[in-house]
């Protein structure tokens, strides 16, 4: 019989035919996939970056005492006589200068006294003035005089103590500044006593801290203090202006009014924290622009032969533009400040 090819020894020339031209395929894949890879991921560019040393600073640790920014000069303005609000011009937030009318009280029936007050010293005056005369000529007795004498200065206090209470009735500023609150409208009855509005002085203010007795042994007058204002986002230093002679018996702390300086950011009644300085101690720290955030990890780089290398690190505190680094860096490396977003981790660089 002749052989058909159809049998197993047939097989292999077409077998084999089959797995060569499977491996030609899996070769011609490969080649294109590293030809691939080299055309997606061309070298580097070497990136121009400045570095500056990360060096121990000189840092002060501190401990907080919180506390309310209040104005130097503030004042309540309140009635000395019992009489209606007749005008009410206190919208808080106005502006007012020194002697400026905020408020009156109706005068009516104080402006009648003092008329009557004036017409009684009148008729007190002239008496005297008769009286005078005629103990010159000695008609009437020494005694007489006197009492001629005494009515008229009575009379003339009762004109001045009148005159007083008419000056009550304007309510006005103590002293340049700004209306804070008003406390009554038009109309209503003011007695002696009633707060009328509230002025306060704008330009100087100062923080009222609750110093613990631990820290007092730290804090003199004419110190100054770094006073942190988180609301502000800013931190200003002050000057200790008073200390209290006594401390709290109940909270263990004394109140320390910390001069503040002129600043539009501040505003009476915000919360402050003064930072009563502590123990020095060195900490390493780079600036703010070295550090980049990336998720919940604090990373650097660091060039090291010409090469960028990241790293993470741990970070504390940040002040002054700089950041204090905890773990993750040594002293004396050179950390990139300038260029550091745009870098990859083992990308050449050149320092500028």
């Amino acid at each position: 019989m002749k052989d058909t090819g159809a049998g197993p020894m047939g097989a292999r020339p077409g077998g084999a035919v089959a797995i060569s031209m499977a491996w030609c395929a899996v070769l011609l894949i490969a080649a294109c996939g590293h030809e691939g890879d080299r055309k997606a991921s061309p070298p580097l560019p070497t990136a121009t970056v400045k570095v500056e040393e990360a060096r121990p600073d000189p840092a002060t640790s501190a401990e907080d005492a919180p506390g309310t920014i209040r104005p130097v000069r503030s004042a309540i303005l309140a009635a000395k006589v019992t009489g209606a609000v007749t005008e009410i011009d206190a919208d808080p937030g106005r502006v007012v200068k020194r002697e400026e009318v905020l408020a009156r009280i109706d005068d009516r029936e104080i402006r009648a006294r003092l008329d009557s007050a004036r017409a009684t010293l009148e008729q007190a005056s002239t008496d005297f003035t008769r009286y005078e005369k005629l103990h010159g000529e000695r008609v009437v007795t020494a005694q007489e005089f006197e009492a001629a004498r005494s009515r008229l200065r009575s009379a003339q206090a009762a004109v001045d103590e009148t005159t007083s209470l008419l000056g009550y009735c304007s309510i006005t500023a103590p002293f340049d500044g700004v209306v804070t609150r008003r406390f009554v409208q038009r109309g209503d009855l003011a007695t002696p006593g009633r707060a009328i509005a509230e002025v306060e002085d704008p330009g100087a203010l100062r923080l009222e801290a609750q110093v613990p007795e631990s820290l007092m042994g730290r804090v003199r007058i004419g110190d100054t203090i770094a006073i942190a204002v988180d609301a502000a986002r800013v931190t200003v230093p002050g000057k200790v202006g008073e200390i209290a002679p006594a401390s709290d018996p109940a909270s263990r702390t004394t109140l320390v009014k910390i001069d503040l300086p002129s600043n539009p950011a501040l505003r009476s009644g915000m919360f402050g924290r003064a930072r009563i300085p502590t123990d020095a101690a060195p900490s390493l720290r780079v600036p703010e622009a070295a550090v980049l955030a990336r998720g919940q990890l604090d990373l650097v780089y660091v060039v090291r032969d010409g090469v960028a290398q990241l790293r993470i690190v741990r970070t504390g505190r940040r002040e002054g533009g700089r950041v204090e680094i905890l773990s993750g860096l040594d002293a004396s490396e050179a950390v990139v400040v300038e260029g550091a977003s745009a870098l990859a981790d083992g990308q050449a660089v050149v320092v500028h």
